[in-house]
């Protein structure tokens, strides 16, 4: 939000001096493109901030979520499963496991 309204004043500013070298007759084609340049740039230097704030966030965000991922404590049966596994395949539904087995075993292959 600040950085919104420092571009507003700045381009505020801009207008003002556009006007007084109008008023003055030394306002030149160059100094107009230059003026513009200015303009885009400072709008553009302020995207790249807020660009690289949210950039910076969504890491910070991810970055939690795969310590979650990997911090998240095992059940005891679980481990003792994986020592003997009962199936050498979690894809063979033929073993009679549920579902939420089957994906907690081959979340757990992942992890190792």
């Amino acid at each position: 939000m600040s950085d919104e309204l420092s571009l507003q004043l700045k381009n505020l500013k801009l207008g003002r001096e556009v006007k007084r070298f109008a008023s003055n007759g030394q306002f030149s084609i160059w100094k107009e493109v230059a003026l513009a340049q200015r303009e885009e740039r400072l709008r553009s230097e302020a995207e790249q901030r807020k660009l690289t704030t949210t950039a910076n966030t969504q890491a910070a965000y991810i970055d939690h979520l795969r310590g979650l991922f990997h911090l998240r404590p095992k059940p005891a049966h679980l481990k003792k499963e994986m020592e003997h596994p009962e199936i050498s395949n979690p894809m063979d539904t033929r073993s009679g496991m549920s579902d939420e087995h089957i994906i907690t075993l081959l979340l757990q292959k992942i992890d190792r």
